[in-house]
């Protein structure tokens, strides 16, 4: 009898990003300096490359640590099938540049991390021009700043801001509300900006104002915004989300982001200023 050659092995089919739950810590030069980025990346599906979301991390301690996001990252990554990156801000209390709040500086951050999404998608595995940027607390107000900066320059295009538990910082207390709004947070400013879901606690809960007077004014303005409840939700500015609510938030997010994950991506922009 004659014996068999071996059958050759078949080879592995290039994979266009990473494998289910693959995490890794890098830096993005920011213009204040490194800034702390975690990218999670989900299962692979053979449809192409996923849209990007941006997590804003407020700097700090507590809901500031590098690993403070990772349960919302991680369930929102493998809800939404979508790269996320977890971007840390500089910490609270650094001087700011040029004699600036604290906040413009993180908002700063923020924009340039985002531009360097969308600048570098590609070489994330994540499709250019999909991109959704998301706040959770404090760091909803950097999310929102993105947005309207976004808007304002006409670059990058955002499908979506996604501000949870928003703390806007963009309001007094109730009791001094007849105070003057910012002009930046007027309807007239906000015309044109990207479509947004905000998430809040129950109706019944104070720490909820910020979220549904931006709703309002978003609203006011004609922007489609998307309003989820979330009753058990803790309204804790200053503590990271509790991993047992990060997984209904991020499949009702699921829900709420479909079309805007699945819309098609606009034509590339190119764009000059944002460090490599």
């Amino acid at each position: 009898m004659t014996a068999r050659s071996p059958r050759p092995r078949p080879r592995p089919t290039p994979r266009p990003h990473p494998t289910p739950d693959v995490v890794a810590d890098v830096q993005l030069r920011g213009r204040a300096g490194p800034q702390a980025t975690r990218v999670h990346w989900p299962a692979p599906t053979g449809a192409g490359r996923p849209p990007a979301l941006l997590v804003l991390v407020p700097g700090g301690t507590g809901a500031g640590r590098p690993d403070a996001a990772d349960p919302l990252c991680r369930a929102l990554c493998r809800h939404l099938g979508v790269v996320v990156l977890a971007v840390r801000g500089r910490p609270a209390r650094e001087p700011s540049e040029a004699g600036r709040s604290e906040d413009a500086g993180r908002s700063e951050d923020a924009v340039t991390a985002t531009r360097w999404a969308a600048d570098h998608a590609a070489e994330l595995g994540a499709a250019p021009g999909r991109l959704v940027v998301a706040g959770d607390a404090v760091g909803s107000r950097f999310a929102a700043a993105v947005a309207l900066q976004a808007h304002a320059e006409g670059w990058p295009p955002l499908g979506r801001q996604v501000l949870i538990r928003p703390d806007l910082g963009m309001w007094p207390a109730p009791a001094t509300a007849a105070a003057a709004r910012p002009p930046a947070v007027h309807p007239r400013g906000l015309a044109g900006v990207a479509p947004a879901t905000v998430i809040v606690a129950g109706d019944d809960d104070p720490g909820a104002h910020d979220g549904h007077r931006y709703a309002a004014l978003l609203r006011r303005a004609g922007v489609h915004v998307d309003v989820l409840r979330c009753p058990g939700l803790a309204h804790h500015p200053a503590a990271p989300l509790a991993a047992s609510a990060a997984e209904p938030i991020a499949r009702d997010l699921a829900r709420s982001l479909g079309p805007a994950l699945d819309a098609p991506a606009p034509g590339p922009g190119p764009h000059g200023d944002v460090p490599a």
